[in-house]
C-alpha cells in the first residue's frame, strides 16, 4: 500500500491521502470514529512517480507516539495547510486542503493538459448520481455525501476567468469532469 502523506481531522471526518487515492472516514456522529463510513477516491490511471509537497506551513511540530512499536512513532512532524500532489496525471496536479465548506480538492491543469485523463473511482459507495444543480451525490450506507458543482478558472493575461465546468459520470462508481470554453494554451 502507498503510505499516507497527508492526514487531516475535522469533527465530521478523517482524511488520509496517498499519492494514488484519498480515503475519507466520514463520521455519523461528530468526533466518533467508530461511527460512519469509509470511502476511497482513487486516482484511476495515475502516474507512478507522483511527488508530494507541503504548502502553507503551520506553526509548531506534532508528535505521534501510538502503539508499542517505536519504529512506528513519529516526532517533530511538520504540519501544512495544504498538500500538492505533483504529476498525478500528465501535466495535472492535485491540491488537498481545508476550505470554507470543509475538505476540498483542486485539480491544476498545465497548458495543454487533457481533463479527460482525470478519473476518480469511488469505493465504499452504494451509488453515484448527478443532481439537477450539477452537484455530485455519493450514496453511502450512512446517507449522501454531497459535492457541490465544481468551479473552474483559467489564468489568462495574469487574470483568472471562470470557465464552464461540470462533473461527468463515467460509470457506476467513477467520475471525471467536462470543461467548456477553455483555452488549451493556458493553465
Amino acid at each position: 500500500p502507498v503510505p499516507e502523506i497527508f492526514v487531516a481531522r475535522t469533527p465530521s471526518m478523517i482524511v488520509r491521502a496517498g499519492t494514488d487515492k484519498i480515503a475519507l472516514q466520514v463520521f455519523e456522529h461528530h468526533n466518533d470514529p467508530t461511527s460512519g463510513v469509509l470511502l476511497e477516491l482513487g486516482f484511476d490511471s495515475a502516474c507512478e512517480n507522483v511527488h508530494a509537497e507541503g504548502l502553507s506551513p503551520l506553526a509548531g511540530l506534532r508528535h505521534y507516539f501510538l502503539g508499542n512499536d517505536p519504529a512506528l512513532w513519529r516526532s517533530n512532524a511538520r504540519s501544512f495547510g495544504a498538500v500538492r500532489l505533483k504529476g498525478v496525471w500528465s501535466e495535472t496536479d492535485v491540491v488537498l486542503r481545508e476550505g470554507e465548506q470543509g475538505f476540498e480538492y483542486d485539480f491544476l491543469l498545465a497548458a495543454g493538459a487533457d481533463p479527460e485523463l482525470i478519473r476518480v473511482r469511488c469505493r465504499g459507495i452504494e451509488g453515484i448520481e448527478l443532481a439537477s444543480d450539477g452537484a455530485l451525490l455519493l450514496h453511502t450506507a450512512q446517507g449522501i455525501l454531497h459535492q457541490p458543482k465544481p468551479r473552474a478558472f483559467q489564468l489568462s493575461s495574469g487574470d483568472l476567468r471562470e470557465v464552464e465546468c461540470g462533473f461527468r459520470l463515467l460509470d457506476g462508481s467513477s467520475f471525471g469532469f467536462s470543461i467548456a470554453g477553455r483555452d488549451l494554451g493556458q493553465p
